[in-house]
């Protein structure tokens, strides 16, 4: 008789049942399964998660942040850690007492946040007045005096305070140079210089470094010249170099200004296209004749102590005009998009 290999019909299966009862409220506490101990009649407190070294794990998801803090302050507490953060702490002041002994000389970054501090009402107005400048009728920067209280333009390097003449901040003097529109209207130009060969279909990705490298050295030839002008008129005046910066980037306002307003009249309107232009820089070279007069004439402020003859104040006004119109028109002209 033929017995078939397997039966006809399956045993029903037997799943195994676990001996003892999960702690589900273990689980949920920290995040993984436990099982009671049926010997033990008295569940003793669970103690903190240490490694073979006895130092404390990195705290597992779902676990109390009370033992977190209590192994953190355990780690501070630690002699060998207060040595590390002493000596970490030692390290970054060493670093910044360099940076101000190496660079403080040259530029501190405490005098040039006073060029940051502005407000929507100032950088509105002050737009204004760089494409308007002849509706403002005082150009004079207006002061705080006061023993001991640092100048916001004070030199780098330059001992001691300057108690007769302390300048204001841009956002409380309409008049004090700044360095937030010069820096967008840096960045704008480049943008707008890219924007205008995309629409020429002579978009090229290196136009924007070629635009920004040539319009660096554009104002650093600019401010080269006017520092070597005062410095052979033996002109002192404190944070010449900062101040000059920010002169030097006012004419992207204007620039821009011209490139959106005559730029596309070029070909159905070119006189119309010409006169904008002629007409910002000359709003320019007026702007800078005013507000560059106390940095070339720093005597009508008070910063000279010496007197300045007559002939080296005509030499010195002589120099502002060839500065602020003469080569101002020219380095306006070369930027022109």
């Amino acid at each position: 008789m033929y017995n078939p290999p397997y039966p006809a019909q399956s045993p029903p299966l037997h799943h195994p049942v676990p001996q003892h009862p999960i702690n589900f409220a273990h689980e949920q506490q920290y995040g993984y399964p436990h099982q009671n101990q049926p010997h033990q009649q008295q569940q003793t407190p669970q103690q903190p998660h240490a490694n073979v070294y006895g130092q404390p794990q990195v705290p597992r998801p779902g676990m109390p942040t009370g033992q977190t803090n209590a192994d953190f302050q355990q780690f501070l507490n630690n002699p060998a850690a207060s040595v590390g953060i002493n000596m970490g702490r030692n390290a970054v002041a060493m670093g910044q007492e360099y940076v101000e002994s190496s660079f403080g000389k040259y530029l501190s970054f405490k005098v040039l946040r006073q060029y940051f501090q502005v407000s929507n009402q100032y950088v509105a107005a002050k737009l204004g007045l760089v494409i308007f400048p002849w509706k403002n009728k005082v150009w004079s920067r207006q002061t705080a005096s006061g023993s001991g209280i640092e100048s916001p333009v004070a030199t780098p390097g330059t001992p001691g305070p300057y108690p007769a003449v302390v300048h204001l901040p841009p956002r409380l003097d309409l008049n004090a140079p700044d360095m937030y529109i010069p820096l967008m209207g840096f960045t704008t130009y480049c943008l707008l210089a890219s924007i205008i060969q995309g629409l020429q279909d002579s978009f090229n990705p290196e136009i924007f470094g070629f635009t920004a490298s040539r319009a660096l050295l554009i104002m650093l030839f600019e401010i080269g010249t006017l520092k070597l002008g005062c410095y052979l008129l033996q002109i002192n005046s404190p944070s010449q170099w900062l101040d000059l910066i920010a002169y030097s980037g006012y004419k992207f306002v204007g620039i821009i200004a011209a490139t959106v307003i005559g730029y596309p009249m070029r070909g159905t309107s070119p006189w119309i296209s010409f006169f904008i232009y002629l007409y910002m820089f000359a709003a320019n070279s007026f702007f800078l004749l005013r507000t560059l007069r106390y940095v070339v004439l720093p005597e009508t402020e008070g910063y000279e102590q010496v007197s300045v003859t007559p002939r080296r104040r005509q030499k010195r006004i002589q120099f502002l005009f060839v500065y602020a119109v003469v080569l101002e028109f020219a380095l306006c002209y070369l930027l022109t998009l």
